[in-house]
């Protein structure tokens, strides 16, 4: 009975979907709903305006001090809007070939 007591307390910890601990759907949710989503993706796009160069996700991190898997999904909805590319390609750690990310320069006359 202890052994199964046991087993439901871990499962509990577990959404019954998929195997997501409950306390970090929770934690997505607070961060969804706290706006600090869009302030990162601004953040994004005023330092790669900034650089002028085309950046790395870890490069991008090292500028602005955001971990690299908060950068990753602001990214991707930046290059889904339009609003930056990833079209380049940079060395990355160990000369590596990764993504370089630039913003797009729409109406702009420079």
């Amino acid at each position: 009975v202890l052994v199964i007591l046991a087993a439901f307390k871990f499962l509990s910890v577990y959404t019954k979907v998929s195997k997501i601990p409950r306390t970090r759907i929770e934690s997505w949710k607070q961060f969804r709903d706290s706006g600090q989503k869009t302030t990162i993706k601004n953040f994004i796009l005023v330092v790669l305006d900034e650089k002028k160069v085309p950046l790395s996700c870890r490069m991008i991190s090292q500028f602005s001090g955001i971990e690299v898997q908060s950068l990753t999904r602001p990214l991707l909805e930046l290059v889904e809007e339009k609003k930056i590319n990833k079209n380049s390609i940079t060395k990355g750690v160990r000369n590596r070939k990764v993504i370089a990310y630039s913003i797009i320069l729409n109406d702009r006359n420079e």
